[in-house]
C-alpha cells in the first residue's frame, strides 16, 4: 500500500493505496480505502471508509463519508455525513447535509442542511 500520509503532518491515519495521497497540512483525518481523501491538502477532522470516498476533497473539514464514491466530488463542504455508495457523490461545497443510502443526495451540489435517503 502506497500512501504519502507518513509526511510530517500529525494525527492522520491512512489505510489503502494512495489514501490521503496529497495531504499537506490537514490533520486528524482518517482515510480507509484506496484513494480515500486522495486530493486533501488542508482539510481536517474527516473520516472515510471506502474506495474514493471524499476523493476530490481539498479543504472540506469534519465530514464523514462511508461507501464507495461517497462524497466523491466534495472539495470544500463541511460537516456532511454520507452513508452509502455514491451518497452525496456530486456535492462540491454544500455543508451540514446528511445522506443515507445508495446514491442518496447525489443531485445535491451546494445545498445546506438537507437530509436525503434512498430506497432499495
Amino acid at each position: 500500500m502506497r500512501s504519502k500520509a507518513t509526511q510530517p503532518v500529525t494525527k492522520n491515519t491512512a489505510t489503502g493505496e494512495q489514501a490521503l495521497f496529497h495531504n499537506t497540512t490537514g490533520y486528524n483525518n482518517t482515510a480507509n480505502g484506496a484513494n480515500a481523501i486522495f486530493n486533501n491538502t488542508v482539510g481536517t477532522y474527516n473520516t472515510t471508509n471506502g474506495v474514493k470516498a471524499l476523493f476530490h476533497n481539498t479543504s472540506g473539514s469534519s465530514n464523514t463519508a462511508n461507501g464507495i464514491n461517497a462524497m466523491l466530488r466534495n472539495t470544500s463542504g463541511n460537516g456532511n455525513i454520507a452513508e452509502g455508495r455514491g451518497a452525496l457523490g456530486n456535492n462540491t461545497a454544500g455543508s451540514f447535509n446528511v445522506a443515507i443510502g445508495f446514491n442518496a443526495g447525489s443531485n445535491l451540489t451546494t445545498g445546506r442542511a438537507t437530509t436525503s435517503t434512498s430506497g432499495l
